[in-house]
Order: C-alpha cells, then sequence, then structure tokens
C-alpha cells in the first residue's frame, strides 16, 4: 500500500477533573505510551507522532526517541478542536509529503486490539464515498422526554430491550481521516465505522473510568498484553 499514513496522539496537559491524565499509568506504562505503542505494531502506518503542550510528555518522549510536536496553547484548552491540532500537524509539512491519512489515537481509550488500526485504514481506503471512520458503540436505552413535568418514553408501554433500536456512540479509539481538499477546507464529514462491544469501552475522564479500565484490563488482558509486554 503505497500511502502516507500518520497516526497523531493529542496529549495535551491540562484536564479539569482528573489531573495530567495522558500521563496517569497502566500496568508501569503512561496511557499515551500505549496509544504509541498500537501504532508501532501497524504495518500500514508510516509515522507516529505525539502532539502535547506537556513538558513532561516533552521529555518522555526525547528519552524514548519518540517524535512529537509542540502544541501551540491556544489548541490545548478545554474548548479546543481536535480538527485544529490535526491542521497544526499538517502545516508542519510541505504539501508534497503531507499525509494521506491521519489515524487520531486519544490516549484516554488506550486499549486497542492489535489489528484494530489495520482494519479501520483498510475500511476507510476501501469505500469510494466516505471520507473518515470512527469507531462506535451501541447502547440499547429505554429513553425519552420531560414534557410539562410528566416523563414521556419514546416507545411504547411494555417495549422490550431487544425492540429498541441502538444509538451509537464513539468508542475513542478509533478516528480516521482523509486528508483531501473536501477535509481541508473543512467541509461535512461522512463518516464510514466499526463497531465495538460497550462493555470494553472505556474514555478516561474520572478517577471512576480509571478503575473501569483496570477492570476491563483485567478481564480481556489477552487481547492488550501485547502492548503491556513492549518495550520502550
Amino acid at each position: 500500500m503505497n500511502k502516507k499514513i500518520h497516526v497523531l496522539i493529542p496529549a495535551r496537559k491540562n484536564s479539569k477533573r482528573l489531573k495530567n491524565k495522558n500521563i496517569i499509568k497502566l500496568k508501569n506504562k503512561e496511557l499515551f505510551l500505549w496509544s504509541y505503542i498500537s501504532a508501532k505494531y501497524s504495518k500500514l502506518v508510516s509515522t507516529i507522532c505525539v502532539s502535547t503542550d506537556n513538558t513532561k510528555i516533552h521529555k518522555i518522549c526525547e528519552k524514548k526517541k519518540i517524535f512529537y510536536i509542540k502544541r501551540p496553547n491556544q489548541l490545548s484548552t478545554d474548548k479546543s478542536l481536535v480538527k485544529d491540532t490535526i491542521m497544526h500537524y499538517l502545516k508542519t509539512f510541505k504539501k508534497e509529503n503531507r499525509p494521506e491519512i491521519i489515524v487520531l489515537l486519544q490516549p484516554t481509550s488506550p486499549l486497542r486490539e492489535r489489528n484494530l488500526i489495520d482494519t479501520g485504514i483498510k475500511k476507510l481506503l476501501s469505500s469510494k464515498k466516505a471520507s473518515a471512520l470512527v469507531e462506535l458503540c451501541p447502547l440499547k436505552l429505554s429513553y425519552g422526554k420531560i414534557i410539562k413535568n410528566f416523563w414521556k418514553s419514546n416507545f411504547k408501554e411494555g417495549a422490550r430491550k431487544q425492540d429498541i433500536s441502538p444509538l451509537y456512540i464513539p468508542s475513542g479509539r478509533l478516528f480516521i481521516y482523509k486528508v483531501n481538499e473536501h477535509f481541508l477546507k473543512k467541509k461535512k464529514i461522512n463518516f464510514t465505522y466499526l463497531v465495538q462491544s460497550y462493555n470494553k469501552n472505556v474514555n478516561i475522564d474520572t478517577y471512576e473510568d480509571l478503575v473501569r479500565l483496570k477492570n476491563i484490563y483485567k478481564n480481556y488482558a489477552n487481547q492488550y498484553e501485547y502492548i503491556n509486554n513492549y518495550k520502550l
């Protein structure tokens, strides 16, 4: 496959609810390194970069000889958009050297099966209409609205869970973008998708999420030990 495929790991310093969450350790490895190691196992990725304003992460990257770029403060706030971080990364390349595919790996969703990244890349490249790919988790919820101080269900009384169509939320583990003129001009993105079980999903934002992360790792350790065993 003759494609310039880059992995970008956004790992900013600021986090309100869980301080320095991107460098919290799981099995003696910082969370952002779990994403980095997952990318190292890809057979399709040509470049891996960490984008961060965190000087502690800078030092870890320098020590372990990991490619990183310093993210500006204005792109490191709670209101910063991930797409702007990607655009900042792209501006570090001349047009002829610009990646054709950007794989975004969030450190706060660190557990990825060995083949996940390449599976996602292949699916996106096989689609002529999709300009991006996202991994989703299905949720079956009996939901409704509060109308005039009364709750009204969106479903008929007695509706069974198996009769409810699922809602889908991003897992947080995988976002992939085709870097074309459509993307660069910030037009609407058409997402194709992969689906992951909600039982294995975690997005770390609180201490309770960390507990869930450790439990998921314990229950499915055989799928993620390749990351834990990797020596940097």
